[in-house]
Order: C-alpha cells, then sequence, then structure tokens
C-alpha cells in the first residue's frame, strides 16, 4: 500500500512538473524573463525529485534480508534528503543568473499570455501542495511532505514573479532581476528546511513529548509499577520504529504476574503508535517502600534523551 501510494504521488509529480517546466521554459525564452526561466527550471527539478521518489518508495518498500535485517525504510529518509540537495544546487544556480540579469540585462517583454500561464501554474502547484500533503499525512512520509513544501515554495515564487510582471507592463519599472533574484533565495531556504527534516531522523531524533506523556500516563496507571527509564526509539524508516524501555515492576510478583502487565503495555503502545515494542522488568522492593522512596524518581522518563542515574 505503501509503495503503491509513493509510486502514484511520483508519477503524477513528474508529468506535472514537465508540463509546467515545457510552457515557463517557452515563455520565459520568448519574453527573455530570468525569473520564468528560474521558475521553468524549479519545475525540472521538481521532476527530477519525483523520479527519485519513485526510486525511493520502491527501495523501501524492500523486505528485511541477511544484510539489513531491520529492512530499507530509511532509504526513504535519504530520498528527501537528496531531493533537498537538488533544490539548493538548482537555487544556487539561478541566483547567480539572477545576479548577472540585473548587472547585465535587459528588459524584459511581458504579456498577458505569460501572465495568464503563471497564473494556471500557481493553481497546478496548490493542488499538488494539497495532493502531497494529503498523501504524506496518510502514510508519514517525509519524502513527501518534503515534496508538499517544494510545491508551497513554488506558489509563493511563481506569485512573486506575476506581482513583479504586473507592475513592470503598468510602469515600465523592470524587476525581473530582482524577483528572480527573490525567488532563488526562497528556493535555497526550501532546499534547507527540507534537508533539515529529512536528516533528522537519519541523525536519530529523541523520543516525541507525545509518545513521552502516554508512555508513563500508561505506566502511572498500573499499581504495581514505579516509573520507567531508558526510553529508546529506533527509527529504521517509517511504519518501522522499535521502542525500549525499562519498567519497574514489585518484586513480590510472580514472573508470570510481571509478564502479563508487560505484554499489555507492549500492546498498548504497539497499537497507539503503530511501532514494536520492548520493555525489560526491574525489580522494586516494595517490602521496603522508605528506603527505596527516591527509586521512582529516579526512574522518570528523563528530558530529550539525557539519561539520569539510577541504581537498577
Amino acid at each position: 500500500m505503501r509503495q503503491r501510494y509513493g509510486s502514484f504521488a511520483g508519477t503524477v509529480g513528474i508529468f506535472c512538473n514537465i508540463f509546467l517546466f515545457a510552457v515557463k521554459l517557452a515563455v520565459g525564452i520568448l519574453t527573455t524573463s530570468i525569473a520564468i526561466i528560474s521558475d521553468a527550471f524549479n519545475n525540472l527539478s521538481d521532476a527530477g525529485s519525483s523520479v527519485i521518489t519513485l526510486f525511493g518508495f520502491k527501495m523501501a518498500s524492500q523486505p528485511a534480508d541477511k544484510e539489513h535485517p531491520y529492512g530499507h525504510g530509511r532509504i526513504e529518509y535519504l530520498t528527501g534528503l537528496f531531493i533537498s540537495i537538488m533544490i539548493i544546487v538548482v537555487g544556487g544556480m539561478l541566483f547567480k543568473s539572477s545576479i548577472d540579469k540585473i548587472m547585465n540585462g535587459t528588459a524584459a517583454t511581458f504579456t498577458y499570455l505569460s501572465v495568464a500561464i503563471l497564473v494556471l501554474s500557481v493553481a497546478v502547484k496548490t493542488w499538488m501542495w494539497k495532493f502531497y500533503g494529503k498523501l504524506g499525512g496518510k502514510i508519514n512520509s517525509v519524502a513527501l511532505r518534503a515534496a508538499a513544501a517544494d510545491s508551497l515554495s513554488d506558489c509563493i515564487s511563481t506569485t512573486a514573479v506575476i506581482i513583479a510582471i504586473i507592475i513592470e507592463m503598468a510602469t515600465g519599472f523592470s524587476l525581473d532581476g530582482w524577483i528572480g533574484l527573490a525567488v532563488s533565495c526562497f528556493i535555497i531556504y526550501s532546499g534547507f528546511d527540507a534537508a533539515k527534516n529529512s536528516f533528522s531522523p537519519i541523525l536519530g531524533n529523541a523520543p516525541d513529548t507525545v509518545m513521552e506523556m502516554y508512555i508513563r500516563d500508561l505506566v502511572d496507571a498500573v499499581p504495581t509499577a514505579h516509573g520507567i527509564h531508558h526510553l529508546m526509539v529506533h527509527d529504521y524508516g517509517p511504519g518501522n520504529r522499535m521502542v525500549t524501555f525499562d519498567v519497574v515492576l514489585n518484586e513480590s510478583m510472580t514472573l508470570g504476574e510481571a509478564h502479563d502487565i508487560i505484554t499489555e503495555i507492549e500492546e498498548k503502545i504497539e497499537h497507539e503508535f503503530g511501532c514494536f515494542v520492548t520493555i525489560h522488568p526491574d525489580p522494586y522492593d516494595d517490602e521496603h517502600e522508605d528506603d527505596g522512596a527516591n527509586r521512582k524518581e529516579q526512574t522518570v522518563i528523563p528530558p530529550h534523551g539525557e539519561w539520569e542515574e539510577t541504581d537498577s
């Protein structure tokens, strides 16, 4: 299911972006507008990103094997990172072209047809922004969310080009090079922002606050439990997270009772977050609660991965 969504999104992105690239490039050449040409090549980079998205989803959907026992899901994060790098490179090239236009370029010649084509482009990119956002949320995809963010940035940059054209047609004051410069800067910023979101799960994120609080409340609701510690989340790709932690239980209970409590907690977390959970039990001396009064305070979930020392 996940691969089908990703493949569908990638195919739609390829066709839409190639169409917009061809139309904008033709208009940009005819009007000698660096802003429109910049916008066209931005769409071409988006088409390349869609090809990479298709490849990334296909690779990420491969099952686990001997060399990769945890699957290939992180390829999707690498796909999002590569897309981001492409966006930054294209933005840098357009930045240089815009500087050249400001320093040495001639005024562009715009028509109402060029404005109409750009308005159509904004409409298409707005639809793609919502399309990618909906699919990305449905399958929790970093790559599709990056594509959605890029589509939104395209809407904003193309709108800026339209405003500049209208101003130039009305006043004769040329803003083409400057708008091209602004568009390129916006593209570069979007690339770095998408790269940050793609790189973070590869590097390793701390457990999110929602998960921490859910686990804390779940364990606190068990009368014989006395807190948790060493909570760790290993992310091997969307839909393939592994959660481990220690839970402190009364040492007077039987092994079977401890097993039943741990199994129930694991199943609830797995159902809520769609992850794999492994819990290790630690003993709590319930016959000498005063001697271990501080134990519970030492075993709460530490904030943002800053582990506290325990005597377990």
